[in-house]
């Protein structure tokens, strides 16, 4: 999940001091490199391994359709910041790219009802994303909107995937409270 690497305020880099420059540089660049990682990790854990069985098995899409939304969110949370923030831009895009490619390798071998979820959450997630984006650049709702939309999607994606590690519990309560949350 890449997205929670977001570019730093550009006027707030210029007025603090050097030190806090490097700080935040430092930051920038280690966790631009751990969502790079992040995005393609998938590639060998994911996506090959369904190509080479021709089965999804019991893998899910969900995770996949989460990290996309929340790489759009984080990508609009970004855009005002252009050109300063750049790499976290193409890191967001990048992972929109990964994520349709993830997504895609699952619904072409998954058969029956999960290729059914996985094309109406997919549905859902990119009207959603549609809606958001076209409020955002219209600029119809408060400036302080996809910042929010971007916090929220990004915590709720970190939080429900530590909980699904940690206790084993299923990944599809945490997917529907996100479609219901932000539909």
């Amino acid at each position: 999940m890449p997205t929670l690497i977001v570019p730093s305020a550009a006027t707030s880099a210029k007025a603090a001091g050097v030190g806090r420059r490097v700080v935040l540089t430092g930051s920038n660049v280690v966790g631009n490199l751990a969502a790079v990682v992040l995005t393609l990790a998938p590639v060998f854990t994911f996506a090959l391994p369904i190509w080479n069985e021709n089965a999804v098995g019991d893998r899910t899409v969900y995770g996949h359709v989460a990290t996309l939304f929340t790489s759009v969110a984080c990508f609009l949370y970004g855009l005002p910041s252009y050109p300063d923030g750049f790499v976290s831009l193409a890191i967001n895009i990048t992972s929109v790219v990964f994520q349709l490619g993830y997504i895609a390798v699952f619904i072409w071998f998954a058969a029956g009802v999960a290729r059914r979820r996985a094309l109406y959450l997919l549905a859902t997630i990119l009207i959603t994303s549609t809606i958001i984006t076209s409020l955002a650049l219209t600029k119809v709702v408060a400036t302080n909107f996809v910042p929010i939309v971007a916090m929220v999607t990004t915590s709720f994606n970190y939080i429900s995937v530590g909980v699904d590690v940690v206790s084993g519990t299923s990944f599809h309560l945490y997917i529907w409270m996100f479609t219901v949350a932000l539909s």
